[in-house]
């Protein structure tokens, strides 16, 4: 808050791909703060959904068995009101169909971790220049010999092939 008031700007992933991505939505949603008419996104709610119950997974308020029945609800939701995914060509379906099956794929086999976590844990990093960057960490792993592993959920991806390891 102290950074606000003074003026000095805090910036936070979402923000800076915004500036890199898209000028006129950076323009929108930081210059005329014009969030209102912003369309929401398939992956925006898909990926908040699942986050949530991933987030709920490793804090024991549900069981592996509720993430098939958490994406299998926001599928049905997102159909319901007809927020569509990306279609390639004349394919409609495609891009939703592999999305669906990796996801249902990923909430099969998935496996809450063992071990000393944490989730949600907001950050502020100070950069060498005096930038601040902020977010919020949605796993953190505390291992015994005191380092830390962060964990960044996500439910999609622009990369392919050997980039996916490489900006995993």
């Amino acid at each position: 808050q102290r950074l606000h008031e003074e003026h000095i700007p805090v910036y936070s992933f979402s923000k800076i791909e915004t500036f890199h991505q898209c000028l006129y939505q950076r323009y929108r949603t930081y210059i005329l703060h014009d969030t209102e008419n912003m369309l929401p996104s398939i992956y925006g709610n898909l990926g908040g959904k699942i986050h949530d119950a991933l987030e709920k997974l490793q804090n024991g308020e549900v069981d592996e068995k509720y993430l098939i029945k958490a994406l299998d609800a926001e599928i049905a939701d997102m159909d319901m009101i007809a927020l569509k995914f990306p279609k390639i060509g004349d394919n409609e379906n495609l891009v939703r169909d592999n999305w669906v099956a990796n996801m249902t794929d990923f909430c099969y086999k998935y496996r809450k971790p063992k071990g000393n976590f944490k989730t949600e844990e907001f950050f502020l990093y100070e950069t060498p220049n005096h930038y601040y960057l902020q977010g919020y960490i949605d796993l953190i792993k505390f291992n015994k010999d005191g380092t830390v592993d962060i964990y960044d959920y996500k439910s999609s991806s622009m990369y392919t092939g050997a980039e996916i390891q490489t900006h995993a």
